[in-house]
C-alpha cells in the first residue's frame, strides 16, 4: 500500500470518528425544562409507535431540536399510562416543534423531520 493510500484510510477512518462523536454524543437534545421534556417524551412515543419498518433494526432516531414556537395556545400531549389504562391526556402551555433525526446504523444521518402537535394531532411527515 502506498503512502497515498494510507493517508487516505487514515482521514477516512478520523471521519468516521467524527461523525460517530457528532451523531452519538452532539446530536441529541439535552437539559430540557419540564414542559419541553413532556413533549419530546410524548413525540419519542409516537414515533416508536408509529414508525413500522422491515429495516427498524439498522435504523435509529433522536431528537435533535426541541423549539417553543409561540407562548399562545397549548398543546395537548398524551401520555400512556400502562397498556391495560391507556391514555392521558395533558396540556402544557405554548406550541412546541420537535426535529426528529433519523440514522442509518446509528451514525449516519439520512433524514430530518419536523413534528408539530396541534391539539393532539400530529402535523409532520
Amino acid at each position: 500500500m502506498g503512502t497515498r493510500t494510507k493517508a487516505m484510510v487514515a482521514i477516512t477512518i478520523a471521519l468516521l470518528v467524527i461523525l460517530a462523536v457528532k451523531s452519538l454524543l452532539i446530536d441529541p437534545v439535552t437539559e430540557l425544562d419540564i414542559d419541553s421534556k413532556k413533549y419530546h417524551d410524548f413525540v419519542l412515543e409516537n414515533i416508536e409507535e408509529n414508525y413500522d419498518n422491515v429495516i427498524k433494526p439498522l435504523i435509529s432516531y433522536k431528537i435533535v431540536d426541541i423549539n417553543q414556537i409561540t407562548e399562545d395556545g397549548e398543546t395537548i400531549i398524551l401520555k400512556r399510562i400502562s397498556q391495560a389504562e391507556g391514555w392521558n391526556s395533558e396540556a402544557i402551555k405554548g406550541q412546541y416543534q420537535a426535529t426528529v433525526r433519523f440514522y442509518f446504523l446509528g451514525i449516519f444521518p439520512y433524514r430530518d423531520i419536523e413534528v408539530q402537535i396541534k391539539g393532539g394531532v400530529v402535523n409532520g411527515d
